[in-house]
């Protein structure tokens, strides 16, 4: 049994199922299916598709402000050789 209802409803699990079946079949062709390809785009379109690109936005800033950090990253001791801290703007690094 299969059920149906919802199943392109956001916190619909039947595409992880229908995942998790063919994982164990090893059988991929009911991604072939006009059904199966049709509810795969809608569910990109209608939900995945914004977290996906949000998501990307927020790992591209954070990879952009590590690089600044990096290439204004500079050594910085105290007179004993000891660790020290060290602030670029305002992004505290120790150092």
């Amino acid at each position: 049994f299969v059920p149906l209802k919802n199943i392109a409803a956001p916190n619909s699990n039947f595409l992880r199922s229908v995942v998790e079946a063919c994982n164990m079949t090893k059988k991929y062709t009911v991604f072939e299916t006009e059904m199966m390809q049709t509810l795969v785009e809608h569910k990109w379109n209608s939900y995945v598709e914004k977290m996906f690109f949000y998501h990307l936005k927020l790992d591209l800033a954070m990879v952009f402000f590590l690089t600044v950090d990096a290439l204004t990253y500079k050594t910085v001791t105290n007179s004993d050789n000891h660790l020290a801290i060290k602030i670029v703007g305002h992004v505290p690094s120790i150092i």
